[in-house]
Parts: structure tokens; C-alpha cells; sequence
């Protein structure tokens, strides 16, 4: 589970190179570098195709999950706020 006290990022992603529908560039925390741990992404895609993606893992182990987004791509701004377990991920044109 992600029990970070308190973290707020914000991110301009400029571009991300078509190179495939799935490339993604974005933010992402992690309970820990382990492959399983539990984890939130906010992420944007090259194209409008599958735009932004909101991918979290809710405890260790388990199976992640993806939420799409709004078709935007970059140039984008990614924001993420961790705060008491729950995180709240929203893109935009404006920081």
C-alpha cells in the first residue's frame, strides 16, 4: 500500500517518441524498486490513440490495474499527490 506521509510531483513531459502506441513517459511512485511492490503511474502515450494512462498497484503482489485517461499527448503536465494511502493523478495543459 502506498503510505508515503505526504508527496505532491508535478511533471511537463514534452514528447514522447512514436515508438509504439504503448511508449510511455510520465511519473511514477513505488513502495519499494521490488518488481511486485505497489505502485501509482501517471503516464502520457505518444498519440491520442490511448492518451493518458493511470496504472497503480494497490499492495504488493497483487495484479495491476489501468484507468485510461483524456486523448491528450505531450506536450503535457502530469500531476500525482500521494497523501494518507491515496493517490490523486491528473494531466493537463496547465502546471
Amino acid at each position: 500500500e502506498l503510505r508515503m506521509i505526504s508527496r505532491f510531483t508535478v511533471s511537463r513531459v514534452a514528447g514522447v517518441a512514436n515508438v509504439d502506441q504503448w511508449t510511455k513517459a510520465g511519473i511514477m511512485v513505488r513502495t519499494s524498486l521490488d518488481p511486485g511492490a505497489a505502485h501509482a503511474s501517471l503516464f502520457v502515450t505518444p498519440t491520442t490513440v490511448k492518451g493518458i494512462a493511470f496504472q497503480r498497484r494497490r499492495t504488493a503482489g497483487a495484479q495491476s490495474v489501468h484507468t485510461s485517461g483524456p486523448r491528450l499527448t505531450a506536450p503535457v503536465w502530469l500531476k500525482m499527490t500521494v497523501r494518507d494511502g491515496h493517490v490523486r493523478a491528473t494531466p493537463g495543459q496547465d502546471p
